[in-house]
């Protein structure tokens, strides 16, 4: 038989939590302990919070959230993510001699990660925009390094970055999709954009 969950303790009668003090809906903090009734707390995340409590989480997911100021590091750091991630996946494909598609995921997850790392550590919808174009920007070298490992092997003499190598690129990419890549690719996309994805508190 499953054990009930303990009671929540109540506070010694009589204390004046607030100028409007109810004894009869007293309850502790589920935060802090604090005593609180009903005219000095709110509910955050269903829970019984006091107002001090509740000022320091509004405090915290306000520094939390990314200015423009944390651009930069993120465009930066989510390009060195997209370029390394980007190239992995094509690598794998290459030694494996096959592409495997789940590995885009892992894509997006390193462009998020290194956006939000040059950021900080803070989120917001500036800093999960540049991980969502890195992780874009990563599929598509991924693609593209893999496109010309192959075209080499045809044409020794063309180096990864000639304009016809571009070329090729464009004109192989087509045939080289599959509804499968729109999965993963979304996938990705998706990890990259809740990397940076603000907390979210219900207060």
């Amino acid at each position: 038989m499953p054990e009930e969950p303990p009671a929540e303790p109540a506070p010694d009668a009589g204390q004046v939590c607030c100028r409007r003090t109810d004894p009869s809906s007293q309850r502790q903090c589920a935060l802090c302990g604090r005593v609180t009734c009903r005219n000095c707390r709110v509910l955050v995340n269903k829970r019984r919070v006091c107002l001090p409590c509740r000022k320091k989480i509004r405090e915290e997911l306000a520094a939390e959230r990314a200015g423009f100021t944390r651009l930069p590091g993120a465009i930066v750091l989510g390009l060195v993510g997209a370029i390394a991630g980007g190239a992995g996946w094509a690598f794998i494909g290459v030694v494996t001699n096959a592409e495997i598609g789940y590995v885009a995921v892992g894509v997006g997850f390193l462009a998020g990660f290194c956006a939000l790392l040059g950021a900080g550590g803070r989120k917001g919808t500036p800093i999960q925009t540049v991980a969502v174009f890195c992780a874009i920007l990563g599929l598509v070298l991924g693609k593209y390094f893999s496109i010309a490992y192959f075209v080499k092997q045809q044409v020794p003499d063309l180096s990864y970055f000639d304009p016809r190598m571009v070329d090729f690129f464009v004109q192989f990419l087509p045939k080289t999709l599959s509804p499968f890549d729109a999965l993963w690719a979304f996938l990705a996309l998706g990890i990259a954009w809740r990397m940076a994805k603000p907390t979210e508190v219900a207060i």
